[in-house]
């Protein structure tokens, strides 16, 4: 069965168009690599920082910063640690959180689509828009348990991004550091093999 479903999701593909507006937008606002490096990725730092509604379903769950400074605060450090000076958000914040995580995060970029765009591929399209964004960052940090985020994961696995630049969650506040397991939880790092 796990053969089947590997199978299937190794052989599904993203709607060109919307992969086309994912890389449009990476050409135009995100650092590119060079072609001597050997890294793997853009030379960003992507976020998948879930709010709203699960927010308040895991609020104070290992994994889950109660805070937008806490937050940013955890990423400023991995793009220290990362040596990274930018980083990509992808969000369901509200436009006020929004604004304060860019005033906390001051190289933060944001795929934010006119209303044309969002007319023309929806909510679900923009979910792909941001997801292939995520998953193309030199190094990703999640929000773990959530879907969207694992979804990444997968990607950057079928890309055979490396497991210590993909399966990084977020901490709550007070972490000692990033293995700090009853602060931090992090997807469980699994390889993808046919």
């Amino acid at each position: 069965m796990l053969c089947s479903y590997l199978q299937a999701r190794k052989s599904m593909g993203y709607a060109k168009h919307l992969k086309k507006e994912a890389e449009d937008f990476m050409d135009k606002n995100l650092p590119t690599r060079s072609l001597v490096s050997k890294l793997k990725g853009r030379p960003y730092l992507a976020v998948h920082l879930r709010r709203g509604d699960f927010l308040r379903a895991y609020w104070g769950k290992v994994g889950v910063p109660k805070t937008l400074e806490s937050a940013a605060e955890q990423i400023k450090d991995a793009m220290k640690q990362q040596k990274l000076e930018v980083v990509y958000i992808s969000t369901d914040s509200s436009q006020d959180e929004v604004k304060t995580l860019r005033k906390l995060l001051p190289t933060m970029v944001r795929y934010e689509p006119t209303e044309a765009k969002l007319h023309a591929f929806g909510d679900g399209g923009v979910s792909i828009i941001d997801q292939w964004i995520s998953a193309n960052a030199q190094y990703f940090i999640g929000t773990n348990p959530s879907t969207f985020t694992f979804r990444i994961n997968e990607d950057r696995e079928l890309m055979h991004f490396p497991a210590e630049t993909t399966f990084n969650g977020l901490c709550l506040e007070g972490y000692k550091n990033r293995n700090d397991k009853d602060k931090c939880s992090h997807p469980t790092a699994w390889k993808l093999s046919l």
